[in-house]
Protein backbone atom coordinates (compact mmCIF):
# COMPACT_ATOMS: atom_id res chain seq x y z
CA UNK A 1 0.00 0.00 0.00
CA UNK A 2 1.26 3.31 -0.82
CA UNK A 3 0.61 6.57 1.46
CA UNK A 4 0.50 9.79 0.42
CA UNK A 5 3.98 11.09 1.78
CA UNK A 6 2.00 13.84 3.81
CA UNK A 7 -0.22 11.33 5.30
CA UNK A 8 2.82 8.39 6.13
CA UNK A 9 4.30 11.67 7.88
CA UNK A 10 0.94 12.16 9.54
CA UNK A 11 0.62 8.46 10.78
CA UNK A 12 3.63 9.17 12.09
CA UNK A 13 2.73 11.60 14.29
CA UNK A 14 -0.67 10.47 15.40
CA UNK A 15 1.62 6.93 16.47
CA UNK A 16 3.25 9.18 19.10
CA UNK A 17 0.93 11.66 20.19
CA UNK A 18 -2.18 9.63 20.22
CA UNK A 19 -1.32 7.90 23.82
CA UNK A 20 -1.10 11.55 24.97
CA UNK A 21 -3.78 13.16 23.53
CA UNK A 22 -7.43 13.45 24.14
CA UNK A 23 -9.03 11.45 19.99
CA UNK A 24 -11.24 14.75 19.67
CA UNK A 25 -8.27 17.35 19.22
CA UNK A 26 -5.59 14.53 17.96
CA UNK A 27 -6.21 15.79 14.24
CA UNK A 28 -5.91 19.30 15.28
CA UNK A 29 -2.79 18.51 17.45
CA UNK A 30 -0.96 16.85 14.35
CA UNK A 31 -2.11 18.86 11.99
CA UNK A 32 -0.81 21.59 13.86
CA UNK A 33 2.52 19.97 14.73
CA UNK A 34 3.31 19.52 10.62
CA UNK A 35 2.55 22.89 9.80
CA UNK A 36 5.11 23.92 12.58
CA UNK A 37 7.39 21.51 11.10
CA UNK A 38 6.86 22.22 7.70
CA UNK A 39 7.19 26.16 7.94
CA UNK A 40 10.63 25.60 9.76
CA UNK A 41 11.91 23.61 7.24
CA UNK A 42 10.81 25.63 4.52
CA UNK A 43 12.36 28.74 3.26
CA UNK A 44 9.14 29.32 1.42
CA UNK A 45 5.97 31.38 3.25
CA UNK A 46 3.83 29.72 0.61
CA UNK A 47 3.58 27.28 3.21
CA UNK A 48 1.05 29.68 5.25
CA UNK A 49 -1.05 29.37 1.92
CA UNK A 50 -1.43 26.04 1.09
CA UNK A 51 -0.43 24.32 4.54
CA UNK A 52 -3.18 24.55 6.74
CA UNK A 53 -5.64 22.46 4.75
CA UNK A 54 -3.00 20.20 3.38
CA UNK A 55 -1.86 19.09 7.08
CA UNK A 56 -5.98 19.21 8.46
CA UNK A 57 -7.21 16.83 5.76
CA UNK A 58 -3.82 14.42 6.32
CA UNK A 59 -3.92 14.58 9.93
CA UNK A 60 -7.98 13.81 9.99
CA UNK A 61 -6.80 10.97 7.53
CA UNK A 62 -4.03 9.32 9.54
CA UNK A 63 -6.01 9.70 12.37
CA UNK A 64 -8.81 7.69 10.66
CA UNK A 65 -5.92 5.03 9.78
CA UNK A 66 -4.71 4.49 13.40
CA UNK A 67 -8.35 4.15 14.70
CA UNK A 68 -8.61 1.38 11.98
CA UNK A 69 -5.41 -0.04 12.90
CA UNK A 70 -6.04 -0.13 16.93
CA UNK A 71 -9.22 -0.81 17.03
CA UNK A 72 -10.26 -2.40 13.18
CA UNK A 73 -13.26 -0.20 12.98
CA UNK A 74 -13.54 3.51 11.58
CA UNK A 75 -14.97 5.64 14.08
CA UNK A 76 -15.83 8.69 11.67
CA UNK A 77 -19.38 9.56 11.46
CA UNK A 78 -21.00 8.25 8.83
CA UNK A 79 -21.70 11.52 7.14
CA UNK A 80 -18.06 12.36 6.81
CA UNK A 81 -16.89 9.30 4.97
Amino acid sequence: MLLDPIIARALRVVSALAPHKAPARLADDVADQLYREELAASSSLDVGLWGGHVFKAAAKTATRLHGVAVSGEDAAPADKR
